[in-house]
């Protein structure tokens, strides 16, 4: 069934998104505070989620919101202008103009505080330290808090397409740390992309089993054994170890039993390059 949806953030993932879901001849619709000149099959919508003034004009007729916003900056003041007041502004608009519309909020793992190498999932604690974690997490709650449809999926770290930030350190000669071991997690970007689009169909269907998912690949790799297969891989000098007294604020191991149980098949259940 055709479905009028929705993508506020026109990042990466959320273009990606879009743009695969018009292949699929679902009506689709861009929220951008400046969008493009020129005509395109997805349909632009001018307007800003933390301008309240001007969310109030805007045609909110859609079945279905993606939401995978981005600060411009990443500091405190920015994270709370976003997903404090954009994501209230949003909600209180839909919930005045079209209630039933159902959300799926990008959020993070930052939410978590595990470092000692716990085995963590969705039913794990989240006690975040940082304003990063904890300003996600209210975001998080308002948005399952708004509709019993909506869901929340938990992103970890996003590789490829230009993410290259430990090739550059390795470049650069800097140490990796190797003990105590810290733990990666990471996904690969067009995996975002498919676990986006398989959440919304689920939604479409109405047949999702929960509201919460984590989206990891199937390895957490230490940040010292990835950086070595990097460095392979590039023909770079092998990296120093670096040898910490004590961890680090991230370091936990996630699973992602529930978007397999839920029937996601991984394009790259592994670290690939």
């Amino acid at each position: 069934m055709r479905k009028k949806i929705l993508i506020i953030g026109s990042g990466d993932l959320g273009m990606a998104v879009a743009n695969d879901l018009v292949k699929e001849r679902h009506e689709v619709s861009v929220l951008k505070r400046t969008p493009p000149t020129k005509k395109e099959k997805l349909i632009y919508i001018k307007a800003d989620i933390t301008d309240h003034k001007a969310l109030q004009d805007i045609n909110v007729d859609f079945n279905h919101v993606l939401l995978v916003v981005a600060p411009n900056s990443r500091n405190e003041e920015a994270y709370k202008h976003l997903f404090q007041t954009g994501v209230t502004n949003i909600l209180q608009l839909f919930a005045a103009k079209n209630p039933k519309a159902s959300f799926l909020f990008v959020s993070s793992t930052a939410v978590y505080a595990q470092s000692k190498g716990e085995l963590t999932d969705e039913k794990s604690s989240t006690n975040p330290t940082n304003y990063r974690g904890k300003i996600l997490l209210e975001a998080e709650k308002s948005i399952l808090a708004h509709h019993k449809q909506n869901c929340v999926v938990r992103f970890s770290g996003i590789y490829g397409q230009g993410r290259n930030h430990i090739v550059e350190k390795l470049k650069n000669g800097e140490p990796i740390q190797y003990e105590p071991p810290y733990y990666t997690n990471r996904i690969h970007r067009k995996d975002c992309v498919e676990v986006l689009l398989f959440l919304l169909k689920r939604q479409f269907e109405d047949v999702l089993r929960h509201d919460l998912y984590l989206a990891t690949d199937h390895d957490s790799l230490s940040m010292y054994d990835l950086a070595l297969h990097l460095s392979k891989y590039y023909d770079l000098r092998t990296p120093q170890k670096a040898i910490f007294k004590e961890g680090t604020s991230q370091n936990k191991k996630l699973s992602n039993q529930r978007l397999l149980d839920e029937g996601y098949v991984f394009r790259y259940p592994y670290y690939t390059l």
